[in-house]
């Protein structure tokens, strides 16, 4: 006998879906959503995976009215499965829900304490979303963020994340849910002390009434504007602006660079843009940054290998001429 005939499939012509390999993340794709599904349906929670299901799930139920909780570490070594033990405990504790309205319980095969267990915490869950992505990101090159549209979908009691950030509206911070459990903090006494202003709710009423058209959401949101831009859409702006600058004291040219799409809400990714970089010749890089802030209006810039550089991505084509006024104004015109 053969050891590919001891399995039920024949693991040489057999693909995982997921290659073996848990991504820990958001499943917001409907690839990556198929593949969780995949990942619970074949979850094999015996041995060591279902005794540290119970320790964790005893331990904390067991402390539930104290004022701390025991922490649990999860260890073992490279590749034996600790994060897809978590990624599958975190869709069974919060019992996500997929279209078809099966579960991520009703599909795995749990022993019957693990699933007992679980029934017996029915705590709300809180999900904290932080940037508050309405859209795929993906879409744009950047790694998916979690959903709130999916944060609900999976089960979650409340969501809670940034009006501002990815949204893009005023700065507040939203929760949504099911609609008892936003009641209940409606009625909390903090909920007076934290209540937004009129102005405040009409910017995000005009800003989440954007989100209702995502066909046309590039057009009208100024975030997803500038997300959506190529570098074959910032050449020709770049190349304008370096013409309009030619006449100035410094030493201009476009290079390739990145836009940091921003450091509270995707922090690490960045975007290739075109850059017009701006090298003074009679004062400093950081002199001249100070200049354009100082001007009217303010023009705020960023400084790498001693040129200040612009990126048409973070400003509105309607700007470009002021921008390029605004170097004019502050630096010398170039010697004859």
């Amino acid at each position: 006998m053969k050891n590919k005939q001891l399995f039920q499939r024949d693991p040489a012509v057999s693909k995982l879906l997921n290659d073996g390999v848990a991504a820990v993340r958001e499943a917001a794709s409907a690839k990556e959503i198929e593949t969780l599904r995949y990942e619970l349906e074949h979850f094999v929670c015996e041995g060591q995976y279902e005794d540290g299901l119970i320790r964790i799930l005893e331990s904390y139920l067991g402390n539930v009215s104290s004022t701390t909780q025991p922490a649990a570490w999860v260890s073992g070594f490279y590749g034996s499965g600790k994060s897809h033990l978590l990624k599958m405990f975190r869709h069974l504790w919060v019992d996500t829900r997929f279209d078809d309205g099966s579960t991520a319980r009703g599909l795995a095969r749990l022993p019957q304490e693990v699933q007992d267990l679980l029934r017996r915490h029915g705590l709300p869950v809180i999900d904290d979303l932080g940037s508050g992505a309405l859209v795929d990101l993906s879409g744009y090159g950047l790694e998916p963020e979690p959903m709130v549209q999916h944060s609900m979908a999976a089960g979650a009691t409340v969501a809670c994340f940034s009006g501002d950030k990815l949204i893009g509206g005023p700065q507040a911070g939203i929760i949504v849910g099911k609609a008892d459990a936003v009641n209940r903090i409606r009625k909390n006494q903090l909920a007076r002390a934290l209540r937004i202003g009129k102005l405040t709710i009409a910017g995000l009423h005009a800003t989440l009434k954007l989100f209702l058209s995502p066909q046309t959401i590039e057009q009208t949101h100024p975030t997803y504007r500038m997300l959506a831009l190529t570098v074959d859409d910032l050449e020709p702006r770049a190349q304008a602006m370096a013409r309009a600058l030619a006449g100035i004291a410094a030493q201009v040219e476009v290079i390739d660079g990145h836009s940091q799409v921003g450091s509270g809400s995707v922090p690490a990714e960045e975007l290739p843009t075109r850059l017009p970089a701006v090298r003074p010749e009679t004062i400093s890089a950081e002199d001249l940054a100070r200049r354009l802030r100082e001007h009217e209006p303010a023009v705020v810039t960023r400084i790498q290998h001693d040129a200040v550089l612009l990126d048409p991505r973070t400003i509105q084509p309607s700007e470009d001429e002021a921008v390029c006024g605004a170097l004019s104004d502050v630096l010398p015109e170039a010697s004859a």
